[in-house]
């Protein structure tokens, strides 16, 4: 049995036969030296005494069948045959009634011996007799010497009986306590396995990731407090596991949830982990690709970086167009103490970051263009004024003239700058509140009917009187109608149109600024909210745009809640609209930043 139990019960029954066995042995030998001690004392005993009785005369005086009835008398009690002998050792009288024991001798050693007035015992085959028998001699004495012996001889097969029975019962009784022996081994071992069992139960428990399993600790010897020491490991171990199982899921669900492509690779190159991010970045075919060849996944230009790092053990950067997008990959190697144990990818997507870095770049040349232009232009007539070159005053007050325009020019630039760097900055604050909307163009346009009276514009409102109120602050709203027509006026021309209008649609209310200029082709239609974008100045009346009104008027609208688009045809003029929420249903609050 290959089980602690069987091995047990299999030590515990050799060492409970061995056991028996040598008990068995030494109670059936001391039964048997027993037996013959005590048969022996009893021949003894009676040769001794019958022969006293041939010493004091007795059986001599008695007539011949006297003496015969006397030892057959002892032959039957003492289930012995009685010999007499003389002190030459031959047989003179015996129990049976043939004469065929006579001449029997003594042997000389036994003859010596009982001459020598000592009781003889031995165990001996007697032919006369036919079977073996247990023989005792002992001396008779007649005037001071020995005169003969006295010998009883019976037959050991009585004695044999008596120690085959004394071996049977010990037998049946070494049978009997073998069994009880066996059966108590049995259950003690099985009791002294049970807590192994149980803790072999639970080993293969916690190999199978089930860490709840206890074991009954009912004693406290040794492998009680194993037990302990099991079930307090259990505990802890399943602790640790259930904390490191966790962390693991946070890295994962972190690793998953990444905006940036992650995927890293062993020392051999084969894929450890690649998240949805990387596989979608990188274009990755669909499939299991964790434990597969990098090589085989990845194209060629995308698995040099890591194969670089490997071979290296330096981190590197490299940035790659694919697809209509840029993409960036740092590659950094996986210390394994001294040692390259792999080396983990992250991709970025940074189309966008170069996006904002180009209109960084474009917004800081045309500002710079924007500046330059009225700064040369004040330049220039201020020197041509100072250095005397003009001197006739209407000359020098229409130089005068053209720098306070492009000082406005200016004005309005850098005005236009910080409105746009303050809503962009979150520090513009609305105080809305229901506003009619037909006031505040009649407003609007009044303020600005000199510019639209210098270029002989006509201009029509489209307001229904029951309008309902927009939800708004009055001066964002004004800049956004200001800038509208501005920008209408700049590109109607002279004796052009502008007209405004106004519309209720679903729970916003729809304002157009509609201009009959030369319209704007459907390539630059997108890019008229961008900052400093100007279509043709060709098709403008005047150049005094400063290409941020659009950019602040979508920007305030959005703020509102609304949203600002516009609609054009080469030739036929362009609508700008915007919405805002009406007014009903709302409820006054503070000022709300933007």
């Amino acid at each position: 049995m290959r089980t602690v139990f069987g091995k047990l019960l299999i030590h515990d029954v050799l060492l409970i036969v061995v056991t028996m066995s040598i008990l068995a042995s030494a109670v059936g030998y001391l039964a048997v030296d027993y037996s013959f001690s005590d048969r022996r004392r009893e021949l003894v005993s009676q040769a001794e005494a019958l022969s006293a009785l041939i010493s004091n005369g007795y059986l001599v005086r008695s007539d011949p069948e006297t003496a015969h009835f006397l030892l057959e008398t002892v032959d039957r009690m003492a289930d012995a045959r009685v010999w007499v002998v003389n002190d030459q050792g031959l047989v003179l009288l015996t129990s049976l009634s043939h004469t065929r024991w006579e001449g029997f001798r003594l042997s000389a050693d036994e003859l010596q011996k009982v001459r020598a007035g000592l009781v003889v015992s031995r165990v001996d085959l007697i032919p006369q007799l036919g079977e073996p028998t247990f023989s005792v001699a002992a001396p008779v004495m007649a005037g001071g010497r020995v005169a003969g012996a006295v010998l009883l001889h019976a037959p050991i097969s009585g004695v044999m009986a008596t120690v085959q029975r004394i071996r049977t019962l010990v037998l049946y009784a070494s049978l009997l306590a073998l069994s009880l022996a066996l059966l108590l081994a049995f259950f003690v071992s099985r009791r002294i396995t049970r807590p192994v069992r149980e803790m072999t139960a639970f080993a293969q428990a916690m190999r199978q990731g089930r860490f709840d399993h206890r074991i009954e600790v009912e004693e406290e010897d040794e492998i009680g407090q194993l037990a302990k020491t099991f079930n307090h490991l259990s505990r802890e171990l399943g602790l640790t596991i259930d904390a490191l199982t966790r962390e693991k899921r946070q890295r994962e669900s972190i690793v998953q949830s990444m905006s940036e492509g992650v995927l890293a690779v062993d020392v051999r190159g084969h894929i450890l982990l690649v998240n949805p991010q990387a596989r979608q970045l990188l274009e990755l075919a669909g499939g299991e690709a964790e434990g597969r060849p990098a090589e085989e996944v990845l194209p060629a230009e995308w698995f040099q970086p890591f194969q670089r790092c490997l071979q290296e053990g330096m981190p590197v950067e490299g940035i790659r167009p694919t697809g209509g997008r840029t993409l960036r990959l740092r590659v950094a190697p996986i210390d394994g103490g001294g040692r390259v144990e792999g080396a983990v990818g992250l991709v970025e997507d940074i189309t966008e970051q170069r996006r904002v870095e180009q209109m960084r770049r474009d917004f800081v040349a045309n500002v710079s263009h924007e500046l330059r232009t009225p700064l040369t232009s004040l330049r220039g007539f201020l020197q041509a004024i100072r250095e005397g070159v003009v001197t006739d005053p209407r000359e020098i007050g229409r130089y005068l003239g053209v720098m306070h325009g492009e000082t406005m020019r200016l004005i309005r630039l850098v005005n236009s700058l910080l409105d746009l760097s303050r809503i962009e900055g979150g520090q513009v604050q609305l105080h809305r509140q229901a506003l009619a909307l037909a006031p505040v163009v009649e407003d609007v346009l009044v303020s600005m009917h000199p510019r639209m009276e210098e270029n002989a514009l006509r201009v029509e409102t489209d307001i229904p009187q029951d309008l309902p109120a927009v939800w708004a602050d009055r001066d964002r709203l004004d800049q956004i109608l200001i800038n509208l027509l501005e920008n209408a006026v700049r590109y109607a021309g002279r004796e052009g149109q502008v007209r405004v209008a106004a519309r209720s649609l679903g729970d916003a209310v729809v304002v157009a600024v509609e201009d009959t200029g030369p319209g704007i082709p459907a390539e630059e239609l997108p890019y008229v909210w961008d900052r400093f974008y100007k279509v043709d100045k060709a098709r403008t009346a005047d150049g005094s745009g400063t290409g941020l009104g659009l950019v602040i008027v979508r920007q305030l609208v959005e703020l509102h809640g609304g949203r600002a688009w516009a609609e054009s045809q080469p030739g036929q003029g362009s609508r700008f609209f915007f919405s805002l929420p009406q007014a009903q249903g709302q409820e006054e609050t503070g000022p709300v930043s933007a």
